[in-house]
């Protein structure tokens, strides 16, 4: 997500100075700009408390369900990065921009690339389907 796609994994993360960001952290806040929105904080590496972990826990569950639509592509891709970045991006944004579609959209994708056709998901996490 933070490469340029040229298949040179060491020109990946570059800083708007060219040079090669040492962390996640300093390459998101890097890349900050006056057209940020206002709340838009620099990342420290350490996360906030999450307000309400029990409903995050929820929603991003779908991922992880053994009985789930993704069920079946647990034995091909493994759905906890996915289930963690989940979490991660809901406590810090919630559920309002759309975080959670995406990260859901994301793992089903991968599905879909090892030919696994998953359950219908997107109703029960108040998402469009094919967004």
């Amino acid at each position: 997500m933070c490469g340029n796609f040229n298949g040179i994994r060491w020109d990946d993360k570059a800083l708007p100075s060219g040079e090669r960001a040492q962390s996640d952290a300093e390459f998101g806040n890097a890349w900050k700009s006056e057209r940020s929105l206002a709340r838009c904080l620099d990342d420290s590496g350490s996360p906030r408390p999450c307000h309400d972990p029990l409903e995050f826990e929820v929603l991003c569950g779908t991922l992880t369900s053994q009985s789930g639509p993704f069920a079946e592509c647990h034995w091909h891709v493994d759905p906890a990065p996915f289930y963690s970045s989940c979490l991660y991006d809901m406590c810090h944004y919630g559920t309002a921009n759309g975080m959670l579609c995406m990260a859901i959209a994301s793992y089903e994708e991968l599905c879909s690339l090892q030919g696994i056709r998953v359950g219908t998901w997107q109703p029960a996490a108040q998402c469009r389907e094919h967004q």
